[in-house]
């Protein structure tokens, strides 16, 4: 009797520490990840850098546009985008592994800003690459992307990409003609 008493309280106890884990677990798993994109966010990335035995480069995306976007369509239009580009963006890392000796992870650091951290300049520019022809489902939306070994310059030169593509895609003035008229 004293037995099968012992034995169901340590059931009881291996039941409860076990339900413990997992909430530790599930815990664990939601500080790490943004609940809009349902990817990681800066916890994660800072813990992967650490755990990785490599030097690695940043990828900056920055969506293009979202701030005009916002005061048109509305935050939620906007969240629609960004949860959009931030599953997208995860599906391309991952699909990158197994194209590239690498490994990588998606985050998104705050607002429509996201960042990966590729441990190889192959993947990492394979990645800006894909960024950077990413549209929306509506076709509405682009995105712009940098690389480079720390977060402030992949984010500098995610900037004077934007800059350049909007120069290109704007449309140039006309020259005034410096012919005299008579």
């Amino acid at each position: 009797m004293k037995r099968e008493k012992a034995r169901v309280a340590f059931e009881e106890l291996v039941a409860e520490n076990e339900s413990q884990a997992q909430l530790i677990e599930l815990l664990r798993e939601q500080v790490r990840t943004d609940r809009l994109t349902g990817i990681y966010n800066m916890v994660a990335m800072e813990e992967h850098i650490a755990a990785s035995r490599y030097e690695g480069y940043y990828v900056f995306a920055d969506l293009d546009e979202m701030g005009k976007r916002n005061k048109s369509c509305g935050h939620d239009r906007v969240n629609k985008y960004i949860a959009e580009f931030g599953q997208w963006l995860r599906a391309t890392t991952r699909g990158i592994r197994g194209h590239t000796p690498c490994d990588a992870i998606a985050i998104r650091k705050h607002g429509d800003e996201f960042l990966v951290w590729c441990s190889s300049k192959r993947g990492s520019i394979a990645i800006r690459n894909r960024i950077r022809q990413w549209t929306s489902k509506d076709k509405t939306v682009t995105c712009s992307a940098g690389i480079g070994r720390d977060v402030k310059t992949a984010d500098l030169n995610c900037s004077r990409f934007k800059k350049t593509r909007k120069q290109n895609v704007l449309p140039k003035r006309k020259a005034k003609s410096k012919r005299l008229h008579n």
